[in-house]
């Protein structure tokens, strides 16, 4: 289910790819930017990678949010990527993923993170960020009871509001729920 919603997300975004960050890596938005991540909105999935060629999700996050005017955050997939998460940037952060050094039980280590990142909306055109994020989680929350160990949870407020914010801007619309 949740590969299936990846692909199909992958077919409908304007552009996707991956790239890998390794515990010697350059700083992640470094390594972001040699690999054409996208300055644009969308989503992106982690992958722990274990040494035997096993992988997993590990997060599931988004970028952009919309305005109540309709236009977009400044903050794209690679700027996101260099942010923080649980109060460190993400440099130390995936390091001590890697490493296995998180509080969180069952992390790591790995070999290296994989992150891939989907494009999702454009010019005012495709999935909000926030909805390509609900899709994701909520295709990975159906397949596994569960989110990914990283996701502490899913912001039902917050989407709801964005949801909200991009509605108004638009006008009346009818919305197609994929799944």
């Amino acid at each position: 289910m949740f590969n299936e919603t990846l692909k199909a997300m992958q077919n409908e975004g304007h552009d996707h790819n991956a790239f890998e960050f390794l515990d010697n890596s350059e700083r992640v938005n470094a390594v972001a930017t040699a690999n054409g991540v996208t300055a644009g909105y969308g989503v992106y999935v982690i992958y722990g990678h274990e040494e035997s060629g096993a992988e997993h999700v590990i997060y599931i996050g988004k970028s952009g949010k919309i305005l109540r005017n309709g236009s977009m955050g400044d903050q794209g997939v690679r700027q996101r990527l260099g942010m923080k998460q649980e109060g460190e940037y993400r440099d130390a952060f995936f390091r001590k993923v890697i490493r296995g050094e998180t509080r969180h039980v069952g992390v790591g280590p790995y070999e290296k993170l994989r992150i891939e990142w989907i494009e999702t909306y454009k010019d005012k055109k495709g999935i909000p960020p926030f909805l390509a994020e609900a899709r994701l989680l909520a295709a990975y929350l159906q397949e596994h009871c569960g989110l990914p160990v990283l996701n502490r949870e899913a912001r039902v407020a917050e989407c709801t509001k964005s949801l909200s914010n991009w509605l108004n801007a638009r006008g009346p619309t009818t919305l197609h729920w994929r799944t």
